[in-house]
C-alpha cells in the first residue's frame, strides 16, 4: 500500500500542469489575415490541456468570428493608424488585468507592439508582487520598413527602448526564426537568454486529398497579405512580358487583403494583366484554390523582414505539392532545400518574373505536377501547428 501511494505521488509530480495562457497580440480580429494563424496555435495549445485566451483589437466587432474553446478579449479602435496604437495601449492597460483575474492567468505571451500596455504588470512581476510568467513573442513584421522616413525613425527608437526594457523584465522569449533573433541581436546590440523558436504552421486540412483541377486555363496564383515589399505589383506587371505558347490561356489569380487592394482591383479590369482579383477567401477554401492552380508564385522583395520570416504562404503551397516560383531568400533555401518543385527567380523585377514563368511553361511537361507527396511529408515533419504548439508547451513547462 505504501509503495502504491508513493508511486501515485511521484507520478502526480510528473504530470503536466495546466496553464492558463493569455496571448496579447496587436492584430485586428476583424481585418488581419494573420488572425487565422493565431487561432490555430491557440487551438493546438488547448489540445495540450491548456486554457487559452486571446486579447487583441478590432475596428468593427460585428466582423469578429468566435472560435470554439478560445476566450477573446478585444479593444475597439477608432480606425486612424496612430490613434489606433495609442487607444489600444491605454484601453488594454486597464482591460488586461481584468482578464487576468477572471481567467486566473498564470502565463502571458505578448508581442512587441503590445508590451507598452503591460509594462506595469512586468514591473510588478519583477518586484514579486504578482506571480505570472511573461514571454515576449517576436514575429518578423517589426523588421519591415514603413512607408516614410518619419515612421522608420519612430520605429527605430521605439524598438531600442522596448527591446532593452523587455530584455530586463520578460522571463523568456520566442522567435519566429533563428535568423530573426540574430538580426535583432546584431542590430540592437542586445543578447537574449532563455528562448525557443516556433515558426508558422499549416493546418491539418491542408493534408486532405488533392482536388482535381477543373479549369482549362493555366492558372498562376498568389495569395496572402497584399502589402508593399511582397513583389505583388511586380508580379502583376510581369504578365505584360510573358512570351510563351500559353500566353492567351494564362490567368493570374490574386487573393487576400491589404493596402494594395484598390490598386489590384483597378488593374484587374485591364486585359493585358490577365488578372482576376478574388479578395478575401475563407482559409479553408484556400486549399481548393491552390489545387486549381498550375503554378504558385512568391515574389517577395529580398529584405531583412522577408528573409528572416517564416513563409506561411510558401508552406501552404508546399503542403499541396505545388510547383512554386519564388525569390531566392535565405529562409526559403534553408527550410525548403529538399523540395524539388521550388524554382528560384534571379530577382523580383517584372521581366525576371516573366522569364521564369516562360521557362517553367516551356519545360512544363518535364516538371513534376504534385504526383508525389514530397511537399506534404516535409510540412508534416516540421511545419504543422501541432508541432509549434508542442514547442511552446514544452518551453512553458520549464517555468
Amino acid at each position: 500500500m505504501e509503495i502504491s501511494k508513493f508511486s501515485r505521488i511521484r507520478n502526480s509530480k510528473k504530470r503536466k500542469m495546466r496553464k492558463n495562457i493569455l496571448f496579447v497580440s496587436y492584430l485586428y480580429l476583424d481585418v488581419h489575415l494573420c488572425k487565422t494563424s493565431r487561432f490555430s496555435i491557440l487551438q493546438e495549445l488547448n489540445k495540450l490541456d491548456n486554457n487559452c485566451t486571446l486579447h487583441s483589437a478590432c475596428i468593427d466587432d460585428k466582423n469578429i468570428v468566435k472560435i470554439d474553446n478560445i476566450d477573446m478579449s478585444y479593444v475597439l479602435l477608432p480606425g486612424v493608424q496612430i490613434l489606433n496604437f495609442i487607444t489600444y495601449q491605454i484601453k488594454s492597460f486597464f482591460l488586461i488585468p481584468k482578464v487576468i483575474y477572471k481567467n486566473k492567468i498564470d502565463t502571458i505571451i505578448c508581442d512587441i507592439n503590445s508590451t507598452p500596455s503591460i509594462f506595469l504588470l512586468l514591473i510588478l512581476k519583477k518586484m514579486r508582487i504578482i506571480n505570472i510568467n511573461f514571454i515576449l513573442d517576436f514575429r518578423s513584421n517589426i523588421m519591415h520598413h514603413r512607408k516614410n522616413k518619419f515612421q522608420n525613425f519612430l520605429k527605430k527608437y521605439y524598438l531600442i527602448i522596448i527591446l532593452n526594457f523587455s530584455n530586463l523584465f520578460y522571463d523568456g522569449f520566442t522567435f519566429i526564426t533563428e535568423g530573426f533573433k540574430n538580426i535583432l541581436e546584431k542590430t540592437y546590440k542586445i543578447s537574449f537568454n532563455n528562448y525557443i523558436f516556433w515558426s508558422s504552421g499549416v493546418p491539418n486540412y491542408f493534408f486532405d486529398s488533392s482536388l482535381k483541377k477543373e479549369e482549362s486555363n493555366f492558372i498562376i496564383l498568389h495569395h496572402g497579405h497584399l502589402e508593399r515589399g511582397r513583389g505583388i505589383m511586380r508580379l502583376i506587371d510581369a504578365m505584360k512580358y510573358l512570351n510563351n505558347n500559353l500566353s492567351d490561356k494564362i490567368t493570374l489569380k490574386i487573393a487576400g487583403s491589404g493596402n494594395l487592394e484598390d490598386d489590384i482591383k483597378s488593374l484587374s479590369i485591364k486585359k493585358e494583366y490577365k488578372l482576376q482579383f478574388l479578395g478575401i477567401i475563407d482559409h479553408k477554401d484556400i486549399v481548393s484554390l491552390i489545387d486549381s492552380s498550375d503554378l504558385c508564385i512568391v515574389p517577395f522583395d529580398n529584405s531583412i523582414g522577408n528573409a528572416t520570416s517564416s513563409p506561411l504562404k510558401l508552406m501552404e503551397y508546399v503542403a499541396r505539392n505545388k510547383s512554386i516560383i519564388a525569390t531566392k531568400l535565405e529562409n526559403f533555401l534553408n527550410d525548403f532545400k529538399d523540395y524539388d518543385s521550388l524554382y528560384y527567380i534571379k530577382n523580383n523585377n517584372p521581366k525576371s518574373i516573366a522569364e521564369s514563368i516562360d521557362r517553367y511553361i516551356f519545360n512544363y511537361k518535364n516538371y513534376p505536377k504534385g504526383t508525389s507527396n514530397q511537399g506534404q511529408m516535409l510540412i508534416k515533419k516540421k511545419f504543422t501547428w501541432e508541432i509549434q504548439a508542442k514547442k511552446i508547451d514544452n518551453f512553458l513547462e520549464t517555468f
